[in-house]
């Protein structure tokens, strides 16, 4: 059984980015528990939100992902 009260990790990434924040893969395992933030963002991208990707590469070679909402 499920837990409609609970709100879905689709829609907690849709209000944080509503919001005017910005998202990464650590922020979404800490804000809603989504393991797979790019799979959420493709989902919401095929609703037509108009989401952007921005990549960082990190002083030690590693490249982050941050997606924005473009107003």
């Amino acid at each position: 059984m499920t837990n409609t009260n609970k709100p879905s990790q689709k829609s907690l990434v849709l209000s944080h980015l509503n919001k005017g924040g910005a998202i990464d893969a650590m922020s979404a395992q800490r804000l809603c528990r989504c393991v797979r933030l790019a799979a959420v963002i493709h989902v919401l991208k095929n609703e037509g939100h108009n989401i952007v990707k921005k990549t960082v590469i990190q002083n030690d070679g590693a490249r982050l992902a941050t997606y924005s909402l473009v107003a």
